[in-house]
């Protein structure tokens, strides 16, 4: 048995007590694990700590080769309350833990990757006022660690989107960002939010994020828990 950390990133209710969830953990990276009796009435892992973005202590034993690794002890802490009695962070978490299933299908061990987004998962959690922006700087954060940064300078230049850079207009021949897409990515990129902008233009710089990485991901098609952000955030 080994003790460890993880984020819960989604599961499912298997038979009439089990569950199977799919976890990042800081030391074997994403991994599906069989919790069993969860749904027993005297189980001490419940379903609650299954929620999205869950962040866990937990124990358990890595068999290599193996799809399937079984939880022996499951404890969440901290608890992130916020993301299950805020509604604009519980459609946050949902976008983010959607998001890494997407992206990190095969994960390995990243401490380091784990690490940011533990303490994004906190940050988002005890933030008082949540801006309508943390989804696009969490897609960009995403996209530095995954190493897929945009490249060159946007100054004087628009984002082509396939190439994965920004360019000069002059050699933008297909898939071309506006002016305004590449000062506010720009921004995004510098850890900095754009001014306020209207609900339309928001997702329009929301969806280019998404575009952008759907381009240099495998797999990365549309997201179910995308119109539930956009609804909480109208």
């Amino acid at each position: 048995m080994q003790p460890d950390k993880g984020i819960v990133l989604g599961s499912l209710r298997f038979g009439d007590h089990d569950a199977i969830a799919r976890i990042y953990t800081r030391r074997q990276g994403v991994c599906t694990f069989m919790c069993k009796g969860i749904h027993g009435r005297r189980s001490q892992i419940t379903p609650s700590m299954l929620q999205p973005i869950t962040l866990l202590d937990m124990v358990y034993r890595h068999r290599e080769n193996q799809n399937m690794q079984y939880a022996k002890e499951l404890r969440a802490n901290p608890p992130l309350l916020q993301l299950q009695g805020n509604m604009s962070k519980t459609a946050i978490a949902l976008f983010c833990a959607e998001v890494l299933q997407k992206t990190m299908v095969h994960a390995q061990c990243d401490e380091q990757l784990f690490d940011d987004l533990w303490g994004q998962a906190i940050s988002l959690n005890n933030c008082d006022i949540v801006s309508p922006y943390w989804p696009h700087l969490f897609l960009i954060k995403l996209a530095r660690n995954l190493g897929l940064e945009p490249s060159g300078l946007p100054q004087g230049g628009l984002l082509h989107l396939s190439m994965g850079g920004f360019m000069e207009t002059k050699n933008l021949v297909a898939e071309p960002s506006t002016s305004y897409d590449s000062l506010a990515l720009h921004q995004l990129i510098q850890g900095q939010e754009p001014d306020p902008l209207p609900k339309p233009m928001r997702i329009a710089l929301l969806g280019k994020i998404l575009s952008y990485l759907s381009y240099h991901l495998d797999d990365f098609k549309e997201l179910k828990s995308l119109p539930v952000l956009h609804h909480v955030f109208q």
